[in-house]
């Protein structure tokens, strides 16, 4: 759980130095610094869920800060927007409109529901367009066949009530035009609130793909820009797929060492012979148990390949793709932006002339393209250099997954609507629980050279899909005729309100994969780390939120 450093009881020397450290981060209005992960020496406590400032909330990421200042101002939005249609409420709620809406459940008296009806003729109506219950066929005084439908009797909305509602629609319209500039400013705020290595460093797109030497780059800046300090200087180079075996075979490395005996040596001799005891004395079960869960011999099998591909891969010489370059001071960092920043289009040309002093051209020939660097921490290495090509066609792979996985759940939802709006309410609740995990899976096919590109992509599959369940699928089944009928429209949003209430706050309090992790895997650890790996919390996505 998150927590910051606080003062306590100490004795003089260790209280000057915790004296020393917070001041560095402190301003006046005394914010609160967040303790490192496993800080043991300095005294801390958990930031509170209510009186947290919110300044504060920047410290978990400017994305998470922009997260609850959005809530907290749709809040307030749509507050005010409920106290605009209080008319509304008192108006469909009358005698007036229909009869005081008898036998309308009490939280939805004052919605627009309709119980006044009576059977009238309709010639040219069909059974389509109306449910069952609403659609009957008889015979006029005549003795004639005629088609006969129950029809409500409300006056409906008066001018009134549509004014009110072009207030609402207006109040959200400029609402969110003033959201968006708030926001805005909130961003600026955090990030002034947090100084992090962004604030310090540039990253180049375009070096020459033999300049992969760290010195030339330090000389470039020191020399060009009046003696710039570079502090950190990191060269990417096209290793993708080379970054990408090592961080595999560390990951089955890993989930060996949990699956042997403590202080068990990772040795390949040693891990080969386990490996064949193993595969040894397995019995039929277990070895289809391993085509689902690998073991150590599958895991070790595949360690083996890819120490073969590592020790290949690493005699390949890799083009410079991308500099990073962290200076001494922001001054330096904000100089080398002014004087090197230009447009894509002179940067494609290489067109020298827009650089103001030729002693900017790197190699006194290249037009640099110099922009701000995502935060370090959310830099995706092992995507880094993917083409741009490949990337489209794993976005277009995984969105054609995503559009048929919403086909399928409504033909489900559709199903299940027939036997009740309510069964299906929850049946769409569930769903929207249920398939960012989906989601996440498809994301993790996909090349993204930051969490910030991950988590765009993340959103956008989420929120198409709760947008197509939740709004489109129910208007498409619901017939218009049924909108303002008692167990219509209304009813059935009603129903998918309570049940996203109920199944989302149910999933997050109850945990029930956390708690298995805690109660279950972890005493069953066979190592520290890995009962540790066990008692973490669930990982949040700023995406799903």
């Amino acid at each position: 759980m998150p927590r910051y450093v606080v003062e306590a009881k100490l004795d003089q020397r260790r209280k000057n130095i915790l004296h020393r450290i917070v001041r560095k981060f402190q301003k006046a209005d005394k914010q609160l610094q967040r303790a490192e992960p496993g800080e043991k020496y300095l005294p801390t406590k958990l930031y509170g869920p209510i009186c947290t400032p919110h300044k504060q909330l920047g410290d978990w990421g400017l994305g998470f800060g922009l997260y609850f200042s959005t809530l907290r101002a749709i809040t307030v939005l749509t507050f005010c927007a409920g106290l605009l249609n209080i008319p509304n409420l008192i108006y469909f709620s009358s005698e007036s409109y229909s009869s005081g809406q008898d036998g309308v459940i009490p939280l939805l008296q004052g919605s627009a529901i309709c119980t006044d009806t009576r059977w009238v003729p309709c010639p040219n109506c069909t059974s389509g367009d109306f449910e069952a219950t609403r659609f009957a066929y008889g015979t006029n005084d005549a003795g004639l066949n005629v088609t006969f439908v129950l029809r409500n009797t409300c006056e409906g909305a008066t001018i009134e009530q549509g004014f009110t509602n072009y207030a609402s629609l207006m109040l959200i319209m400029l609402g969110t035009v003033f959201l968006n500039r708030y926001l805005k400013r909130m961003e600026v705020a955090f990030d002034e609130d947090e100084q992090t290595a962004q604030d310090y460093s540039i990253v180049i797109g375009n070096p020459p793909g033999d300049a992969t030497d760290p010195d030339e780059w330090r000389i470039f800046f020191h020399d060009c820009f009046d003696g710039a300090k570079v502090t950190a200087l990191t060269v990417a180079v096209d290793n993708d797929l080379l970054v990408r075996s090592l961080v595999e075979r560390r990951e089955k490395l890993r989930e060996i060492e949990m699956m042997v005996e403590p202080g068990t040596s990772l040795d390949t001799l040693t891990l080969a012979g386990i490996a064949a005891k193993q595969e040894r004395e397995r019995s039929v079960w277990g070895r289809w148990k391993s085509m689902i869960i690998p073991g150590i011999p599958e895991l070790f099998s595949r360690t083996v390949v890819l120490t073969a591909k590592v020790q290949g891969l690493a005699q390949q010489d890799y083009p410079a793709t991308n500099v990073f370059v962290t200076f001494e001071t922001e001054a330096d960092q904000r100089r080398v932006l002014r004087a090197l920043s230009v447009g894509s289009w002179d940067v494609q040309r290489n067109r020298q002339s827009a650089i103001a002093d030729p002693k900017h051209l790197f190699r006194s020939e290249l037009v640099l393209s110099v922009h701000e660097p995502d935060e370090p921490n959310t830099v995706r290495w092992q995507d880094l250099n993917e083409k741009f090509k490949d990337r489209l066609k794993q976005q277009c792979l995984t969105t054609l997954c995503t559009l048929t996985a919403i086909i399928l759940i409504a033909f489900v939802i559709f199903l299940v609507n027939e036997q009740s709006i309510t069964f299906s309410a929850f049946a769409i609740a569930i769903f929207n629980s249920i398939f960012p995990l989906f989601a996440k899976l498809l994301t993790g096919m996909e090349a993204h050279s930051s969490e910030g590109g991950k988590q765009r992509s993340l959103y956008f599959k989420i929120a198409v899909f709760r947008w197509v369940n939740t709004a489109v699928v129910i208007t498409i089944i619901t017939p218009f005729t049924s909108t303002l009928t008692d167990g219509g429209l209304v009813n059935q949003i009603y129903a998918l309100f309570f049940a996203e209430i109920v199944t989302t706050n149910a999933i997050q309090l109850l945990d029930p994969v956390g708690h298995f992790q805690r109660h279950f895997l972890a005493p069953r650890a066979k190592t520290q780390d890995a009962m540790n790996l066990c008692m973490q919390g669930q990982q949040v996505e700023l995406a799903e939120r």
